[in-house]
């Protein structure tokens, strides 16, 4: 009886002894944490298909106030053909103000280079 007794006991303690190691913790902590990842997931996931239900629900809202109020595609793209002749329109008043700046610059110039010879040719007659 004895022998039989110790014979269990030893069995006992090796399986006891092998499931309370390190490794049996790790691996049943990281069982636990994925567990808690996974309902995490789920819920984040319901949420995340909550705001976009929500989000679907806004546009469509704000599409038929925008339809509502006439403000289609027409009135947009009168918009967009406005800004886009007051750009051109800005453009070449930017050109002919290049060019009057160039034209007063050269006249300056000339005016100066006059001056100069003036007082060179001045200079030649003393």
């Amino acid at each position: 009886m004895s022998s039989a007794w110790k014979q269990v006991h030893r069995m006992k303690r090796f399986t006891v002894g092998t499931m309370t190691t390190p490794e049996y913790y790790k691996k049943l902590r990281l069982s636990i944490r994925t567990a808690g990842l996974d309902s995490l997931k789920t819920d984040y996931k319901s949420k995340a298909e909550e705001d976009l239900d929500s989000l679907k629900t806004d546009y469509k809202k704000l599409r038929l106030s925008i339809r509502t109020a006439g403000l289609g595609k027409t009135t947009l793209e009168k918009d967009l053909l406005e800004y886009q002749n007051e750009e051109a329109r800005l453009k070449a008043w930017v050109a002919e103000l290049e060019k009057s700046l160039h034209l007063y610059r050269s006249r300056n110039s000339m005016i100066d280079l006059r001056a100069s010879l003036g007082k060179i040719e001045e200079l030649k007659g003393k």
